[in-house]
């Protein structure tokens, strides 16, 4: 009885601070110094003094966290507050949140911040998720979350599941701008990001691939006064592409993806082989060059739509291939952010190996450089020897409002090379609105086109 008289002391003067929470009927949990919980067993309390003073049992978070710690639902309203600026997770420590938790930021500059060797377990269930909040119900009345870590084994790796993020995206003098912001990898499942006042997501990589949602699916982004996701530097589409179709996005000031700034002075590359998915119709913004690397294959989803910054273009290098494969059911769509002739400047093909393909495509608002080969689509042969050859199948595609041609093919050295369009059914290839022609080559002697019956459309040049 002497040791539940000592608890009985101890737990009641913690109880007068407001530090402790009772869950359930069996456990009782007592604030420590850092802001973690203690777990005694009601059992061996024999009393507890109730103070009618204490205004709140929300157990307060301090920083930095710097060793493993467990978050656990207190069953209250609010579980745990930060009352502070930034909430560092720091010294390789893993933050692991239990389903049913919320946490809230009591500052309009609190910020959740996992920093380089940390990493961040918030998994909820679908019956009991995981809260990350502000002080008030409204936009941007915090900052949001950091995730400047790449933990990637089962143990330590980022995970968000069943997770809301809540009226964030306030911006903060760390460099978030955003809801969440990631320079690492993460996966993403079932979450709900609402209400940011500047982006729902932002990826960020600092230039070594790093940065990627390794898993994205089932999650809603909605809300937000900008993009529901954002990419900048050299994360490009890259860092999307385990993202599926499952995901919705609504309510968005910007309703795209927005592929920002990223290498090649400001031109979008993407890194390895992928699939750009079709989000249910919702658009992929370029802001800048969709710029294939070598040797590579992008496949654009049947039904995917692709929206084109100002003088931004497709730049398909040697032996690399843009295929874009749509159906009568879902065509690609390929236009300008406005639909003004030469907002873009077009697709620009110098692949000298069969495999870039157009079939059921509509592109639009192309050929805008003053450059007089600028057109739609943009086929370049020759590298001043040997024999180099573009290519391009083209079947079922509508080519409209073009500040220049629909389709401009042009030789380096006609002696040894040629634009090469193949079309199994070249009345499926329709052209409109192309301010100078439909079709135009500056081959020597007409010889070095190839437009099996399209032909009829073709400008042959000087």
């Amino acid at each position: 009885m002497k040791t539940k008289n000592i608890l009985r002391i101890f737990l009641c003067t913690m109880f007068v601070l407001g530090s402790i929470a009772v869950q359930s009927q069996t456990k009782i949990y007592v604030n420590k110094s850092n802001g973690i919980p203690v777990e005694f067993n009601i059992a061996d309390i024999d009393s507890i003094s109730f103070n009618p003073d204490i205004r709140s049992l929300s157990v307060e978070l301090t920083s930095p966290i710097t060793e493993n710690t467990t978050l656990r639902d207190l069953g209250l309203p609010v579980d745990y507050i930060f009352n502070g600026s930034i909430l560092y997770v720091q010294n390789n420590a893993v933050l692991t949140i239990e389903p049913g938790v919320t946490i809230q930021f009591r500052k309009s500059s609190g910020e959740l911040y996992i920093q380089d060797g940390a990493s961040l377990k918030a998994m909820g269930t679908a019956d009991k998720h995981i809260q990350f909040t502000g002080p008030v119900d409204d936009k941007g009345s915090w900052y949001g979350i950091f995730i400047r870590t790449a933990r990637t084994s089962d143990e330590l790796k980022n995970e968000l599941n069943y997770t809301e993020i809540l009226n964030a995206g306030g911006g903060s003098p760390s460099g978030l701008n955003t809801a969440l912001q990631v320079e690492g990898t993460v996966d993403i499942n079932n979450c709900l990001i609402s209400g940011s006042a500047t982006n729902g997501i932002e990826l960020y990589d600092v230039g070594d691939g790093g940065t990627v949602l390794t898993s994205f699916s089932n999650n809603t982004i909605s809300d937000c006064n900008n993009a529901p996701i954002r990419t900048d530097y050299y994360a490009g589409t890259n860092a999307l592409r385990n993202m599926d179709n499952t995901n919705t996005f609504t309510g968005n000031a910007e309703a795209y993806i927005h592929i920002a700034n990223s290498q090649y002075g400001g031109g979008e590359v993407t890194v390895g082989n992928m699939t750009l998915p079709n989000l249910k119709g919702y658009p992929w913004y370029f802001e800048n060059y969709l710029w294939l690397a070598g040797d590579q294959n992008f496949t654009v989803e049947a039904g995917a739509v692709l929206i084109m910054g100002s003088h931004c273009r497709i730049e398909v290098p040697i032996n690399s291939h843009f295929i874009a494969d749509g159906t009568a059911q879902a065509h690609i769509t390929i236009k300008g952010l406005r639909s003004e002739a030469g907002y873009w400047d077009g697709i620009h093909i110098y692949s000298q190996t069969v495999g870039t393909k157009l079939n059921y495509c509509d592109i639009s608002d192309g050929g805008g450089e003053e450059n007089s080969y600028m057109s739609n689509i943009y086929l370049y042969s020759g590298n001043g020897g040997g024999s180099a050859n573009s290519y391009l199948e083209m079947n079922n595609t509508t080519v409209s409002n073009s500040q220049r041609y629909g389709i401009h093919c042009h030789d380096y050295d006609a002696r040894y090379s040629r634009a090469t369009i193949i079309s199994s059914n070249p009345a499926s290839v329709t052209f409109s609105g192309c301010q100078l022609g439909n079709i135009y080559s500056d081959c020597d002697n007409r010889r070095y086109a190839i437009y099996p019956d399209l032909s009829s459309s073709c400008n042959l040049g000087y």
